[in-house]
């Protein structure tokens, strides 16, 4: 199989254009790190059924819950898929399954989908800050399967939370995706000094990393000392590869 890979961080120049762009999603909450999160999953998947927009892309959230990007795209495709359990802890979102006429539901985990999901269904998966929070029991399951249900020419795009400071990022998530996904493109490398922190990057505001150590205060002692930034992950499935 072959597949192409690439990372890099979300930055200010490129959020602030984004904006200006009217990428914001209809209905943003705050713009701490997850809303701005939205906005680059909104454009880079946007970018995608606007250059394919005669081929009736199907576009599937992982980690959906009540999707804020999927009601931004009922314009450019009609074939819209939240993928989630609505399990309060999985996840910690909603319980109950939105309302919504502009996107279907399927109810599974990505790393779990077999009995659900067809081989090649989707030409695009995206999520919001969902892959630091996978499981590992399912960790490898959720990138090989997430393989399994990309058609060959499609494209998985992931906004993906990290942590880091003046040296680099903390071992963890960033690690963690680099070893495992090595293995479908070997030139996906990771440098720790082309990720320690640069001011151009976004990250979370102060008020917002105070209010999430009151409300998860396992990662206190983090949040004082580092910056909450997020990544763009492409994962790309080449024509001819199943």
């Amino acid at each position: 199989m072959a597949v192409r890979i690439d990372a890099f961080p979300c930055t200010k120049a490129e959020f602030f254009r984004l904006i200006e762009e009217g990428y914001t999603p209809k209905h943003p909450i705050k713009f701490h790190l997850k809303y701005i999160q939205d906005i680059f999953a909104n454009y880079y998947v946007q970018e995608i059924l606007k250059h394919r927009r005669s081929q009736c892309l199907t576009v599937g959230e992982i980690g959906a819950n009540h999707s804020r990007v999927l009601p931004c795209l009922p314009e450019l495709s009609d074939r819209l898929y939240a993928i989630d359990v609505y399990d309060r802890s999985i996840g910690g979102g909603y319980t109950h399954k939105p309302e919504s006429k502009e996107y279907q539901i399927i109810e599974c985990l990505i790393g779990e989908s077999s009995e659900l999901i067809q081989n090649q269904s989707f030409d695009i998966l995206f999520s919001v800050s969902v892959v630091e929070n996978v499981p590992m029991a399912i960790w490898d399951n959720f990138w090989t399967d997430q393989l399994r249900i990309l058609k060959e020419g499609g494209t998985a795009i992931h906004l993906v939370d990290f942590y880091c400071d003046m040296i680099g990022p903390l071992p963890g998530i960033v690690d963690r995706i680099y070893k495992s996904l090595s293995v479908y493109d070997e030139t996906f490398v990771f440098n720790q000094s082309d990720w320690a922190f640069n001011s151009s990057w976004c990250s979370n505001d102060d008020l917002t990393m105070y209010q999430w150590c009151k409300s998860a205060p396992s990662l206190s002692s983090i949040r004082r000392s580092h910056q909450s930034c997020a990544m763009v992950l492409k994962i790309s499935k080449d024509q001819g590869n199943s």
